[in-house]
């Protein structure tokens, strides 16, 4: 009788099922039938049969079959062990691919569930009712039903914190307290680690969510100034506050205050005050919002044209609700001109013969003197009019090229992409560069990203656009009703009440005395008339022009027209000029330098600062509209 200790069974009606009795080799003196009978089968069924036995002398395929079995029966052993314990965390493996997926897809409704429950409890609505959980408790049925559905575990292993906290959180929902809003709110902070969800999918910023007093006011600044426009008979003088929210929270600013002036018009009052109790400012999450200060009627202070600011005094508080605004915060009084420098078409190719170790030769690569012509300026603000880097705008050519030389103001920068940060597929290098600094509206964005945008300079606003109208996402693009287009009449119509003057910065040039001329842009450039532009900066042609004010169809309009001034001269190399174009006033070839720009309140001072290899001025100055 064989005694070895690894074994098998046997069925009795089907004794060679796994393919082994048939092979066996058994002792010459017993035959099959009589060996099997020895064994009990055949009398009560399947019996565990010494597998050696069955097998006979060993041989590597032998050992093989039952190397398998034995790992088959260890697998069915350790299944069998997790069906005793279902409800144990310990024994549940993490989830596979296909659910680990589901998850991630499922996320930004489980953040938006626990944005509404913990918004809810800090806005001191009524915490008493059990409803207030149903945002959050809704939004995780709905997950975890999905999930089951696909075949998933329920809850999946990595849902399991939260599910149990929710549990607990339905067992006395009137005690649910902003210290359980905030543990959830960490527990998603984990999940979200844990299931790696990418930028693209989900905002990370959406689980800052200020719950407090303390809390919110680290994450909002306030600035007011006055601001002032010509009219023909004299001037019109209110105040604008700007409340810039760095949460994903939107909070509600209350005004107290003052302004006052002098030599306001026959009759006309001279000072203006505001209480808590009117409207105040509704600051947005994460972005900057303004609001002007006015009169009753939504009135300026008009004044002679000798008629100035004699003081201005505002006191701010924010809160979660319009109701509740009890906690202070401290506003800072602005005001005052703004220097920026000006330029594009600006850094070679490091791999460019002229590039001669970034010092260029003449006429090529002169971005390392441009940018010292910057330092000397000290700017508040440098627009970098596109076609940053050649030839291709790379991420490493950006960092040999541009980087060392005009790189030195990026933290004061505002770029839009030319046509040579296209030749990086998606502009990828330039997007990765200024991160968002270029791309504010989309800030985790590195390539493909819409790249206008638009800021507050002073007493000034200031809009990026993309001029590479084929290569923005989703086919927005450049015309009447692009989304660029729809986005740009939104924003100009935002700032009217707000901002005495504007400029527009874009790659290409509306009007210029070359082929770079761009009248495909006039949607755009209709747009910005329609809306008081002021001043439209520009590359692309590498020479510096300035256009009399004029409307879209090129005609001379002095009241309203849009004042343009071509810089393409930033350093990379020169190229000529044709026949002037209507209204031009200035145009200079075969020059390297930068625009200085004062933007003060009402009007704007030009200079331009020029190469000492190419010496060149124009200067000048014009109110706003």
């Amino acid at each position: 009788m064989c005694r070895s200790n690894v074994v098998a069974v046997v069925s009795r009606s089907k004794p060679a099922r796994l393919g082994l009795a048939k092979t066996a080799k058994l002792p010459s003196f017993m035959s099959r039938k009589d060996w099997l009978v020895g064994q009990g089968i055949g009398k009560d069924g399947p019996e565990l049969m010494p597998l050696a036995c069955l097998l006979g002398r060993p041989s590597v395929r032998r050992l093989r079959i039952v190397a398998g079995i034995c790992v088959a029966l260890l697998l069915l052993l350790s299944s069998c062990d997790a069906r005793k314990n279902p409800d144990s965390g310990s024994n549940q493996p993490p989830s596979n691919a296909v659910c680990l997926d589901a998850q991630r897809g499922e996320f930004p409704g489980l953040v938006h569930g626990w944005r509404t429950l913990a918004i809810a409890v800090t806005a001191g609505q009524n915490v008493a009712e059990p409803a207030i959980l149903e945002p959050w408790t809704s939004a995780l049925t709905k997950a975890r039903a999905k999930m089951a559905k696909g075949g998933c575990p329920d809850p999946p292993r990595e849902l399991e914190p939260v599910t149990a906290l929710t549990t607990d959180l339905n067992k006395n929902p009137g005690q649910i307290s902003v210290d359980q809003a905030r543990s959830l709110g960490g527990l998603l902070g984990e999940l979200r680690k844990t299931l790696q969800v990418s930028p693209v999918e989900f905002d990370k910023r959406l689980l800052d969510l200020p719950m407090t007093c303390a809390e919110i006011s680290s994450k909002l600044s306030a600035t007011y100034e006055p601001r002032s426009v010509a009219t023909p008979t004299g001037r019109d003088i209110w105040a604008v506050i700007s409340v810039r929210n760095k949460s994903s929270r939107g909070v509600y600013v209350a005004v107290d205050g003052h302004l006052a002036a002098s030599h306001p018009v026959k009759s006309g009052p001279g000072r203006v005050s505001w209480q808590s109790t009117s409207p105040g400012v509704y600051a947005g999450p994460l972005q900057t919002s303004q609001r002007p200060l006015l009169a009753t009627g939504d009135e300026r202070l008009h004044l002679r044209s000798d008629g100035r600011v004699t003081s201005l005094a505002v006191t701010l508080s924010i809160g979660f609700s319009a109701e509740q605004t009890d906690c202070p915060i401290r506003g800072r009084l602005t005001g005052g001109a703004v220097t920026a420098a000006a330029a594009g078409d600006i850094a070679c190719d490091p791999n460019n013969p002229d590039y001669n170790n970034g010092r260029g030769v003449d006429g090529h690569c002169h971005q390392a003197v441009t940018s010292d012509l910057i330092k000397k300026m000290k700017p508040d603000a440098v627009f970098a009019l596109g076609d940053l880097q050649y030839q291709a705008g790379s991420l490493s050519n950006f960092q040999e090229s541009y980087d060392p030389t005009w790189g030195r103001f990026k933290n004061i920068t505002y770029p839009v992409p030319g046509n040579h940060e296209y030749g990086s597929p998606g502009a990828e290098g330039y997007f990765t560069y200024f991160g968002s600094r270029a791309t504010p509206q989309e800030p985790d964005c590195t390539a493909k990203c819409r790249g206008y945008y638009s800021i507050d300079l002073g007493a000034w606003h200031v809009v990026a656009l993309n001029a590479n109208c084929r290569e923005l996402p989703h086919g927005d693009g450049c015309g009447r009703r692009s989304a660029q287009n729809r986005w740009l009449e939104r924003d100009l119509k935002s700032v009217s009440k707000t901002t005495a003057c504007t400029a527009v910065i874009m790659h290409e040039p509306r009007w210029s005395n070359s082929h770079w001329q761009a009248p495909r842009l006039n949607a755009l450039v209709t747009t910005m008339h329609r809306n008081g532009v002021d001043l439209l900066l520009s590359g692309d042609s590498h020479s510096y022009e300035r256009f009399a004010p004029q409307t879209p169809s090129s005609t001379v309009d002095k009241t309203r027209g849009i004042t343009q001034i071509v810089v393409g001269t930033g350093g990379a190399h020169f190229t000529g000029l044709s026949t002037p174009a209507p209204n031009s006033l200035v145009g200079k070839s075969q020059v390297f330098g930068v625009l200085q720009l004062t933007l003060r309140d009402g009007g704007y001072k030009w200079a331009y600062k020029a190469d000492p290899s190419t010496p060149f001025n124009d200067s000048g100055s014009r109110a706003c509209h």
